[in-house]
């Protein structure tokens, strides 16, 4: 009785999860958060994302490395946080058990360029634009809905960025997301 419970509750959070998604993406779709933007730091949003993904990570034994140096202002609404935990949760699903993760920010001129580390399996070159696009997923083995990529687009667009996928030269991806500095 006590492993179907546990396997109902499992259904249930990833339900609860594709259900917020997707409202997610219908609101960011109908641009309902576009007045919410203020002064914000990329470090606190990225730190505060990696307690959220702390336990996942240790589930997986993976490593969580954080190489910035700074706070990185930027004008953001509280949509970021999503586009960060879709980015660092996929680098922790796609990795393997006693893996890695690099999150590094650095300096582009007028621009913030993160990067999101991992040593998964990669992205195929014919699947780097689609991924992007609802519903589309690299890996179907591995569990999601095909909207997180989507978030993360429409979140990108919405504070005026940029969003794009490389192979790691080591293996896996290297997603990168630059912003606008602050003014």
């Amino acid at each position: 009785v006590q492993i179907y419970i546990r396997e109902m509750q499992k259904s249930i959070e990833k339900m609860n999860i594709l259900i917020a998604n997707a409202k997610l993406y219908s609101q960011l779709k109908e641009k309902v958060y576009k007045k919410e933007f203020e002064k914000r730091y990329l470090e606190d949003i990225i730190k505060e994302t990696l307690k959220d993904l702390e336990k996942k990570a240790k589930e997986k034994s993976i490593d969580i490395i954080y190489k910035a140096e700074g706070t990185y202002p930027v004008n953001a609404n509280p949509t970021l946080e999503d586009l960060f935990l879709n980015l660092i949760d996929n680098a922790i699903k796609y990795s393997p058990e006693n893996g890695k993760v690099e999150i590094d920010i650095g300096d582009r001129e007028d621009k913030w360029r993160t990067s999101v580390k991992d040593w998964g399996e990669g992205v195929a070159d014919e699947l780097k634009e689609a991924i992007f696009e609802r519903f589309e997923r690299g890996d179907v083995d591995v569990k999601g809905s095909g909207l997180g990529l989507a978030i993360v687009k429409q979140i990108v667009d919405m504070h005026e960025g940029r969003v794009w996928v490389e192979n790691n030269p080591e293996g896996g991806s290297i997603f990168f997301v630059e912003m606008p500095k602050m003014k």
